[in-house]
């Protein structure tokens, strides 16, 4: 049903929930599945690489956890653990380090069980060795901890200087005309792909959110209009950046819509806004401004 289902209806069941790739990943998964196995999931981690968005942590965790087969997993809980208990002072986000990692991780696995262990060490990562004042005292494995013994657990992982977190600021038209407002579906790859938005982007430098709402409407859709006024400015941060959305109320001027800078576009009713999958900035956009999504 998934590798059937159109990708616009595989998104309006994950709104909400960011990290859209995901979902447009397990939809291509799904089909591959269907395609090149016969509708069943491949049982070893080697295979399970092979489909779109499975790497080798959630190929080794289905393995294990699911067919039973001896691969460690290393994620963000197991890392800590390790990088404590054996005192791995690289970056953990270098080669090297995660390199290092990955075998230590193999080696404890215990043959026929890894399933229970890997479990076992992820639940160990978030609930006693977790990243601020773990609980050493409830740790079994605190005698032979590394870290533990030099008092310096909290030292563990070593992790690269936090960047600053980019700022944007992005204007959205509502374009209306006959009751109805203009949405475009972003393309498919990328950012948020495949997701339905109002017309709209970022601004440039020295440019007002007003003009740029006008130009943005003017390069995704070929149409000229004309701001009536702001409607209301929200802010949302993903995981790697922040942004303010200014949101005005927009009249069609001319020109005939087409999809340029988007995959297509609609002149939808208010009330029918709810069988679209939209961002979440956008979401709490409609809600500023009282936009009813049926």
């Amino acid at each position: 049903a998934l590798a059937r289902a159109p990708l616009g209806e595989v998104l309006k069941v994950w709104e909400g929930l960011g990290y859209y790739a995901r979902a447009r990943h397990l939809r291509a998964a799904a089909a591959a599945v269907v395609r090149q196995h016969r509708g069943r999931l491949p049982r070893t981690a080697e295979a399970l690489r092979r489909l779109p968005g499975i790497g080798r942590y959630t190929a080794a965790a289905i393995a294990s956890i699911a067919f039973g087969s001896d691969d460690a997993v290393l994620d963000g809980n197991v890392t800590r653990v390790l990088a404590r208990l054996f005192a791995v002072g690289g970056q953990i986000g270098k080669a090297a380090t995660q390199k290092r990692l990955w075998a230590l991780a193999q080696r404890l696995v215990p043959l026929g069980r890894a399933g229970l262990f890997n479990q076992a060490m992820m639940d160990m990562g978030a609930t006693v060795c977790t990243p601020r004042k773990p609980r050493c005292q409830a740790c079994p494995l605190r005698r032979v901890c590394r870290a533990h013994q030099t008092g310096k657990q909290e030292n563990y992982p070593r992790k690269a200087r936090r960047r600053a977190v980019p700022h944007y600021d992005i204007a959205a038209a509502v374009v209306e005309r006959g009751g109805r407002i203009l949405i475009g579906r972003r393309q498919a790859e990328g950012l948020l792909g495949g997701l339905w938005e109002l017309p709209g982007g970022k601004v440039a430098a020295g440019e007002t959110p007003a003009r740029a709402a006008r130009r943005e409407a003017a390069e995704e859709l070929g149409i000229r209009v004309r701001v009536l006024g702001a409607l209301a400015t929200v802010r949302h941060a993903y995981s790697h950046f922040r942004v303010t959305l200014h949101a005005f109320r927009c009249r069609y001027v001319s020109g005939r819509p087409r999809a340029i800078g988007c995959e297509a576009f609609r002149w939808v009713r208010p009330r029918d806004l709810g069988e679209y999958a939209f961002p979440r900035a956008n979401l709490k956009l409609f809600a500023a401004i009282g936009l009813r999504r049926g």
